[in-house]
């Protein structure tokens, strides 16, 4: 919704705040339900169209696995905002440790996190998308990268 609310205020803006018949755009809040929910559904689907990569894209150029791997890491930052705030968080290798299930789930080895549950729901919500669970683990593999870059920095510095 937040997002919505951002495209919503970027386009009265360029319209000078007036609809296309004069009168005065309201602010977000004060929109009706209704066109809310349109605005949350054209940045949904903006989303999907430029950050979500479908599995059963050609091999090479745009879809191999780094671009994919980048293109979800990238979605979890702007559109979900997993950023360094929240992975620095993860201070028990989280991160790492959700990236193993997923890269591991549906293969003869079997890890089970130390809840012993998918607390996050990812494995579930990816079960029948092989190529997405493996994408979502190499974004949480360099989110675990940039945390400990992040954390060796301040080591480093003495903070």
């Amino acid at each position: 919704m937040r997002l919505a609310g951002v495209a919503y205020t970027a386009y009265c803006v360029a319209r000078g705040w007036k609809a296309y018949n004069g009168d005065q755009l309201p602010q977000w809040p004060q929109v009706d339900t209704v066109i809310q929910q349109a605005w949350c559904a054209a940045v949904k689907a903006t989303v999907n169209e430029f950050f979500v990569v479908p599995s059963h894209m050609p091999a090479g150029g745009v879809g191999d696995g780094c671009d994919r791997i980048a293109a979800e890491r990238a979605g979890q930052i702007t559109i979900k905002r997993y950023g360094s705030e929240r992975d620095d968080a993860y201070v028990h290798q989280e991160l790492a440790m959700m990236a193993a299930e997923l890269a591991a789930h549906g293969t003869e080895v079997n890890l089970v996190l130390p809840d012993g549950s998918d607390s996050w729901g990812i494995i579930k919500k990816w079960k029948d998308d092989r190529v997405h669970q493996l994408v979502v683990a190499g974004a949480l593999i360099a989110a675990e990268i940039d945390r400990l870059r992040r954390l060796e920095e301040k080591k480093v510095k003495g903070t």
